[in-house]
């Protein structure tokens, strides 16, 4: 799996995903068990073009 960060900072972390899409509903399944984890989020803006995106804080 290759990833962009996009932004970045201490308590934020959002991340394109290139070329995947199928372990992003486990990663943010397991994210969410973290007592840290306010909110993990996952978007595609289109599912033809675009690679999906990653936002954890």
């Amino acid at each position: 799996m290759e990833i962009k960060i996009k932004k970045e900072s201490d308590k934020e972390l959002e991340f394109e995903v290139i070329k995947e899409k199928t372990i992003l509903n486990p990663l943010k399944q397991k994210l969410l068990e973290y007592d840290e984890v306010e909110y993990a989020e996952w978007k595609v803006a289109h599912p033809l073009i675009a690679n999906p995106e990653f936002y954890v804080s």
